[in-house]
């Protein structure tokens, strides 16, 4: 008697749709980790971009102190890729004791803060805020 349950090709005609079944689970996982992987890279990104503005933005304001719009406007052009609130943007100026003063004067310390909400590109992750912050000590003074 000859069994029916092989094809031409020598495979058992339930292991096509067996395979169909655990290459569909199997690709959702590797979708989700992808989609992951493309959040953490983008996550990296924001980060260092968030870093590098805040750095600029000191650089500037350690030659222009009392310029809190210039500062902000260098924050703001050097966000290469992502949108910097630059009303969220702070400058703030301490003494050498660490005491917040209004006045920045020559060899203070300079901080600028740059916060960020990050919104992943998926739906499996919430929002965070990314904060870039640098400090300088203040070379000139008008």
């Amino acid at each position: 008697m000859v069994n029916n349950s092989y094809r031409a090709s020598g495979t058992i005609a339930g292991q096509r749709g067996q395979a169909a079944v655990e290459f569909a689970l199997v690709i959702a996982l590797l979708i989700f980790l992808l989609m992951g992987m493309f959040d953490l890279g983008r996550g990296i990104y924001a980060y260092n971009v968030v870093a590098g503005a805040a750095r600029e933005g000191a650089r500037f304001g350690i030659t222009a102190p009392t310029d809190l719009a210039g500062i902000k406007n260098v924050v703001v052009a050097k966000s290469v890729g992502i949108a910097v609130d630059p009303n969220q943007v702070s400058v703030t100026c301490t003494d050498n004791g660490g005491n917040s003063v209004g006045d920045c004067l020559l060899s203070y310390n300079l901080t600028v803060r740059v916060p960020y909400t990050f919104q992943p590109a998926t739906v499996f992750f919430a929002s965070f805020t990314v904060t870039g912050k640098s400090t300088m000590v203040v070379a000139y003074h008008p």
